[in-house]
């Protein structure tokens, strides 16, 4: 199930991400995403609707989630 979200959000978004921890439980995903852009205000939107769609997307609910700029 996490797969075809990742493919899914990889494609709709434009954006690389990986599954990057938990991969042998079945309970847990930890998931990083990474996307350039010109400005902050278009990653804000991107990653705002990337979490509401994961969120829609899988069973359960998102215990934490950290964005960075660099």
């Amino acid at each position: 199930m996490v797969r075809s979200v990742v493919a899914r959000l990889r494609n709709r978004h434009n954006v690389s991400i990986a599954e990057v921890e938990h991969q042998a439980l079945w309970q847990r995903a930890g998931i990083a995403i990474a996307a350039v852009a010109s400005s902050q205000k278009p990653l804000d939107a991107a990653f705002q609707a990337i979490l509401n769609e994961i969120e829609a997307s899988l069973p359960g609910h998102i215990v934490s989630h950290d964005i960075q700029f660099l």
